[in-house]
């Protein structure tokens, strides 16, 4: 089965005023990006650590995914960025995330290269904890073929895994 799908490619520039979910120390922040809603197709990607970066962490990453267009045209698959806060001997906080439907930047074209800005917010809460810059692009159409051999992931899994590799990476 082929598929169409257009390249997103995702500039994570900065966060601002977050929520300090520290105690005792500056938040050492990083990003998890991924794309939710294409079970054949799971990507996830995380930006380097902003050690000290306190509440206004700053990455500049560029980030690339595929992302199937038809999928996105149906309103099915989303961007979500999760803000975590890396701590060396205690396990890593979330401070809030971002969920952006590819639908609405498939339909505003306009708005592609220049920086956007979203709220990033807790699970269940309606308060901001802070705000994430990040700018966008779609490129060209391409086809591929389409496998069904699928590993089934867990987000919350990724994510305490991630967290843990960077313990181990880091420590």
């Amino acid at each position: 089965m082929t598929t169409v799908y257009r390249t997103l490619e995702l500039d994570i520039i900065s966060a601002k005023d977050l929520k300090d979910v520290n105690l005792f120390s500056q938040m050492s922040v990083y990003a998890i990006v991924s794309i939710l809603g294409d079970p054949l197709n799971p990507q996830i990607t995380t930006t380097h650590i902003h050690r000290h970066a306190g509440r206004n962490p700053t990455w500049n990453i560029p980030v690339k995914f595929a992302v199937n267009e038809s999928l996105a045209y149906y309103n099915r698959l989303s961007l979500e960025v999760k803000l975590i806060s890396y701590r060396k001997f205690l396990p890593c906080s979330t401070i809030g995330k971002v969920r952006i439907p590819l639908k609405g930047l498939l339909d505003n074209p306009a708005n592609a290269g220049f920086q956007l800005s979203y709220q990033v917010r807790k699970k269940r809460s309606r308060k901001s904890k802070g705000t994430l810059n990040l700018s966008y692009k779609f490129g060209d159409r391409f086809y591929a073929q389409v496998t069904t051999n699928v590993i089934k992931n867990d987000g919350l899994f990724i994510g305490m895994a991630l967290c843990l590799a960077m313990f181990i990476i880091l420590a």
